[in-house]
């Protein structure tokens, strides 16, 4: 860890002239498209991490993030064969190891990026409750799911930044598009309800306000 720490600091130093590095953290509401559902309901996360800014041309940086990234999404589901029409609530969330590497262009105080993203599910937790005899709080088992660890897509985001010396705040929207599947979290979905659940990708909104140092 101290030679992470060294390391990382005379990179800095080095680099340091055209480079920011810095921290933010905030709130994500994300959604997921599926073919044969009408609409899937916000559910609500977090992000955190760390970012580094590398300014290659006077108003265009490369800015790599390493980010905790919560995503997930919510269904409702109407019992019809209930005699006081129960809605069955479906909640999934995924916590992400995600890594964005963006470009980004300034324009005065504000600044627009976009980029791709690479994702590997941490973690997640499936709560399925509103019927009978079903009631569901579990931890997801990534053993018989392996491949839907990987979320990758592509993201963008407006942002306004403003500083004193090498102290900068910020606070940015950003956009994010899975392209690959989330077939595997719905046989989850499927086998303890009625509904039949056919998942394709994420959709990701996060705000998020953090701060910088450096020039």
């Amino acid at each position: 860890m101290r030679k992470l720490l060294v390391l990382s600091l005379a990179f800095f130093m080095v680099y340091g002239v055209n480079a920011q590095i810095g921290a933010k953290a905030g709130v994500n509401l994300s959604v997921t498209r599926a073919d044969n559902v009408i609409d899937t309901k916000i559910a609500w996360g977090m992000n955190a991490g760390v970012l580094y800014k590398h300014k290659i041309a006077p108003l265009v940086f490369l800015r790599a993030e390493v980010l905790f990234n919560q995503k997930g999404y919510k269904l409702e589901n109407l019992l019809d064969d209930t005699p006081d029409k129960k809605i069955l609530t479906n909640k999934i969330t995924l916590s992400y190891l995600e890594v964005p590497i963006l470009a980004e262009i300034k324009l005065g105080p504000l600044y627009v990026n976009a980029g791709p993203y690479f994702g590997y599910a941490l973690g997640g937790n499936i709560t399925i409750e509103g019927g009978d005899n079903v009631d569901i709080d579990e931890d997801i088992d990534f053993d018989d799911i392996d491949k839907s660890k990987i979320d990758f897509g592509i993201c963008g985001g407006l942002g306004f930044q403003f500083g004193i010396s090498k102290i900068h705040v910020f606070t940015e929207g950003r956009v994010g598009l899975g392209l690959t599947g989330q077939d595997e979290y719905a046989k989850l979905m499927n086998k303890n309800t009625v509904t039949d659940i056919d998942l394709n990708k994420n959709i990701v909104i996060g705000i998020s306000v953090g701060v910088l140092l450096g020039n």
